[in-house]
């Protein structure tokens, strides 16, 4: 029997833009036996799918296992706080009144007060290789980064930031499939720890309150009432170390090899520097984004195709920010491209994500210092870019530039 689009479905494929542009053509929803799952990847569907989370539930999302965690495995994450709860695994009308909550804490002026450290600590980083004319944007850039900043919002000392660090990793390769026991293991662990870390945080905030996120989460109020309960202000902290981290680390990374890759472009930055908002959403759309899972709550009808009730749903985010019936020419990052903004980068719907005002932050901060830090800017010679690919991400391994160093 001749295989479908489904039978070929691999998830962790990194490059998957034909496969996706057939099945946009012929299944924008198929099965995938795999993954014992449905995927979407077309826009239009996606967008419609996002629009009912009264269909397509989101509750789930913090359990999700493709393979089933083996016991030893969960008794491992038992250790941390097992009550955990966090808005992206959420549903109206709980998700309604927590996602108030924390857009009280995650403010636009817990984020304004950020940018003056932001780009302190990225020159920071800029002088320890400035002088060496080359480095690996990834690991002297844009990680150190991306971790500093969301300890720093969250309110981790600095000498205790190794505590956030692979907080993400730990997670997105328990949740995705065919990874060792073993391994899920050392995961689980690490990540049981760090809800224990936040546990103390917490504790430690409501006898010590500071000027951070952590103590935001705890006095947030709406109307005066509905506080956070413990296991919501974990689940926000665990939240923010894994979408504020790794995913802003390689999404700000993918951006900079957009910028020098494209003939000009670092030019023409530095010329109109008022371009770097729209490099950076069509940064976002070319990015790092896979698929969410999702889980149906009654048979749905989508794109002609009708999912049943309890199955599985993958949104393939990464297809839909290349469908061409959306974006013309969609693998080519356009200046010009109309609704900037229109991307699935940062999701859609009720769980657009809280933290993209930050993201946004340090890519136009990253921008902005790299391109006034580092003269002549650009990739060293024969790069080839490659990827290590969980279910939620993309990850770019390394970004190796150089530019010319002033004597």
């Amino acid at each position: 029997m001749a295989k479908g689009i489904g039978d070929e479905y691999d998830m962790l494929d990194a490059d998957s833009c034909d496969f996706f542009a057939r099945a946009r053509r012929d299944e924008p929803v198929f099965y995938s036996p795999k993954y014992d799952g449905w995927v979407i990847c077309s826009y239009e569907a996606l967008i419609q799918a996002t629009k009912s989370p009264d269909k397509f539930s989101s509750a789930s999302n913090v359990h999700v296992n493709l393979a089933d965690l083996a016991p030893e495995v969960q008794y491992e994450l038992e250790q941390g706080c097992p009550g955990m709860r966090t808005l992206f695994a959420s549903d109206p009308p709980v998700h309604t009144r927590t996602r108030a909550l924390v857009n009280q804490a995650f403010s636009p002026k817990r984020i304004a007060t950020l940018e003056p450290i932001i780009r302190d600590s990225a020159h920071e980083f800029v002088d320890a290789f400035a002088d060496k004319g080359q480095t690996d944007l990834i690991n002297d850039f844009t990680y150190p980064l991306a971790l500093l900043t969301i300890c720093d919002l969250v309110g981790v000392p600095r000498e205790e930031i190794d505590r956030f660090d692979g907080a993400a990793a730990n997670y997105f390769m328990l949740v995705t499939p065919g990874i060792p026991v073993e391994e899920q293991i050392v995961r689980a662990r690490a990540f049981a720890s760090l809800q224990t870390y936040c546990e103390g945080m917490i504790e430690d905030r409501r006898r010590n309150p500071r000027d951070d996120y952590t103590t935001d989460l705890i006095q947030a109020r709406v109307d005066g009432e509905n506080a956070l309960s413990h296991e919501q202000i974990v689940g926000e902290l665990i939240a923010a170390a894994l979408a504020g981290h790794e995913p802003t680390c390689y999404g700000v990374s993918q951006m900079m090899l957009h910028v020098l890759t494209t003939p000009g472009l670092v030019q023409r930055l530095r010329d109109e520097p008022e371009l770097a908002g729209h490099v950076i959403e069509e940064s976002i759309r070319l990015g790092i984004m896979n698929v969410v899972p999702r889980k149906t709550t009654t048979d749905v009808d989508i794109a002609g195709v009708t999912i049943p009730k309890d199955s599985w749903v993958f949104l393939a985010y990464r297809s839909g920010n290349w469908d061409e019936a959306k974006y013309p020419r969609p693998l080519e990052l356009d200046l010009d491209r109309p609704e900037p903004k229109s991307h699935l980068g940062f999701g859609h719907g009720i769980h657009y994500c809280v933290g993209a005002p930050l993201a946004r932050m340090q890519a136009r901060l990253t921008l902005e210092v790299l391109l006034e830090r580092l003269p002549n800017l650009r990739m060293q010679a024969g790069f080839k870019p490659t990827y290590e690919m969980t279910m939620q991400i993309g990850k770019l391994t390394h970004l190796p530039v150089e530019w010319d160093v002033q004597k």
